[in-house]
């Protein structure tokens, strides 16, 4: 399955969730990943910043398509590929 995660990343060495209040990827508060000397915050953007950047990179998302269906955004009410007519 391939999603859309519009975030940012915050180098964040040994921080933990407990440090920040961190809730894991599918709710919409901050979040350590990869805890440890190499670890990171991952912020996700809110729905209106994730709509628009998804709209901006609409090409790249169809060639992502295009060259591994895999790759595919799934449509909301489904769990198939979105087709062209969708997009």
């Amino acid at each position: 399955m391939t999603m859309t995660m519009p975030h940012i990343m915050y180098y964040a060495p040994n921080v933990t969730d407990g440090d920040i209040g961190g809730i894991p990827p599918l709710s919409p508060y901050p979040f350590v990943f990869e805890q440890g000397p190499f670890g990171y915050i991952i912020q996700r953007l809110g729905d209106s910043e994730a709509t628009r950047i998804v709209a901006s990179e609409s090409v790249l998302l169809k060639d992502l398509c295009s060259y591994r269906s895999y790759l595919c955004l799934m449509t909301d009410d489904s769990r198939h590929p979105a087709s062209e007519h969708s997009r």
